[in-house]
């Protein structure tokens, strides 16, 4: 039976992930009636996702959840690149001049469990085993129609809803909204370890490792004390890899002596990179999976739903409590997030891409790529705060960066910043394939 669904509401909310609830938690902050339902009969276990990034952490801070946040994760203070045995970059999240100077290795179910518990300290509630079957938007509000259990039914009305239920979308697909873009051959291998290092190459938990091989790539993160979540693309993957075939493909990818103690959870899915035609249409939003999805290099996805539904939580309280309602008005979102989107699905697809180059000769300039580009004046501070997400903040609210100012000195090679552009233009040029 669907019970205690509410006859109307101010915002529903599809999916209890990440972005939903967010998105949730705030506009309740604001003292708008949201709710969220869910199709699941309660929330899942397992985490896809086991990254924050220091924007996001600022963005939970006004939700009042990051300190409980800050004590359940492992705090990582760089990211390294590898290339078999040499180490070809590190960036440095601890030189951010940040609130958070880090990004949080954290279970995305941890996340949401504290997204839940602000949520109901709000006065909201997730609704399990509530699954939208239909929905009718008339322009005035939007009808859903909610299925339960032994076939019973139930409507709500909402002056907005928000798809927030991932990537095979029931909302997106209702509305007829087109999920453009393409699917990689190969699939991504997920496993949760315990790891132990022999030689000189030992992994730090407060540090983050992607590894070059001979044809893919392996990218390992500690998410809890002990514990690291390690990817690894592979074409005809099994659907749960034994602790073997683990460690066979981080023998072939990672410097020797990465040994796999033991493994807790495994599994594989299949890797994408799609965005929706539109985010909105009429009174119904998408955020997160639903709105694009892409690959896990560089741990943006649950970082960019998270964003979206604060930031969408922001424009619907302005149209509900201010009536800024118009089209121009709701259109904000979708101008405002469809370019982080863009620009996330461009940098994890050239990782993707040029982490799978099987060409001794493409991996060898890869390798020499990377190692010249870094070297550029003010390259590793903007691919940190790229990959911290603090270059994807709306203009007015984007600092100054300190490259900007005047310098007396004479520029160098490596401190033009044409040359800079040139070497940039070099890698989108090899890292080009059809995103389609």
């Amino acid at each position: 039976m669907v019970t205690n669904v509410p006859e109307q509401v101010d915002v529903a909310i599809v999916g209890a992930g990440p972005a939903g609830l967010a998105t949730a938690c705030a506009l309740r902050q604001n003292s708008i009636n949201a709710v969220v339902l869910d199709a699941a009969p309660e929330a899942s276990p397992f985490s896809r996702a086991t990254i924050l990034h220091s924007h996001t952490l600022e963005a939970l801070d006004t939700l009042g959840v990051t300190g409980e946040l800050l004590r359940e994760g492992v705090r990582i203070s760089a990211f390294n690149a590898w290339s078999r045995k040499a180490r070809l970059t590190q960036l440095k999240f601890s030189k951010m001049h940040a609130k958070y100077p880090f990004t949080l290795g954290i279970p995305q179910s941890v996340t949401e469990d504290a997204l839940m518990v602000k949520l109901a300290a709000l006065g909201g509630k997730v609704i399990w085993g509530a699954k939208v079957s239909a929905l009718v938007d008339d322009g005035k509000d939007v009808l859903l129609e909610v299925k339960g259990g032994a076939g019973s039914t139930a409507y709500i009305r909402a002056d907005y809803v928000v798809g927030a239920d991932g990537l095979h979308s029931t909302v997106r697909k209702a509305l007829y909204i087109p999920y453009e873009g393409g699917d990689y051959t190969a699939s991504m291998l997920a496993a949760d370890v315990r790891l132990s290092t022999t030689g000189t190459f030992l992994f730090q938990p407060h540090e983050a490792s992607l590894c070059f091989g001979k044809d893919n790539f392996a990218l390992f993160m500690a998410f809890e004390p002990g514990l690291w979540r390690v990817l690894l693309p592979q074409d005809n993957a099994p659907k749960h890899p034994t602790k073997q075939q683990i460690q066979a493909r981080i023998d072939e990818r990672a410097p020797s002596g990465v040994h796999v103690e033991e493994l807790l959870w495994s599994n594989r899915f299949r890797i994408h990179h799609r965005q929706a035609s539109q985010y909105r249409k009429g009174r119904v939003f998408l955020v997160g999976d639903a709105a694009h999805t892409f690959t896990p290099a560089g741990g943006q996805g649950m970082n960019a739903g998270i964003q979206d539904g604060i930031k969408l939580a922001e424009i619907l309280r302005a149209a509900i409590e201010d009536y800024e309602d118009s089209d121009a008005d709701l259109d904000r979102y979708e101008q405002v997030r469809r370019p982080v989107a863009n620009d996330i699905i461009k940098m994890t697809h050239r990782l993707t891409v040029v982490g799978q180059w099987k060409s001794a000769w493409a991996r060898w300039a890869r390798d020499w790529f990377i190692e010249l580009f870094m070297q550029l004046s003010g390259v590793e501070e903007n691919m940190t705060r790229k990959v911290a997400a603090f270059d994807r903040r709306s203009p007015s609210s984007r600092p100054q960066s300190s490259t900007s100012q005047p310098s007396t000195s004479q520029p160098s090679i490596l401190q033009s910043s044409k040359s800079q552009s040139s070497v940039e233009e070099m890698w989108n040029y090899a890292s080009r394939a059809d995103l389609h």
